[in-house]
């Protein structure tokens, strides 16, 4: 993204009070970098690189979870 990361957004998105699922996708590997993203409220994280099947699989996983939810 042109003006923010990825966790700036989700902390404003956070910060703002939205709930909407949010789906990282990130080259980071460390545990706790990962671990950084959930705590901050991310539905799911898909790491890079990856292929159009796993991130559908995330995509259906974390909709699947956000309307289990409501």
């Amino acid at each position: 993204m042109p003006v923010m990361d990825g966790e700036t957004c989700l902390r404003a998105l956070r910060e703002q009070g939205s709930e909407v699922p949010v789906l990282i996708t990130t080259g980071h590997s460390a545990a706790g970098e990962l671990e950084k993203f959930l705590d901050l409220g991310a539905a799911a994280i898909v790491q890079k690189p990856f292929n159009i099947k796993a991130l559908l699989k995330r995509i259906y996983a974390t909709l699947e979870l956000s309307q289990q939810q409501q």
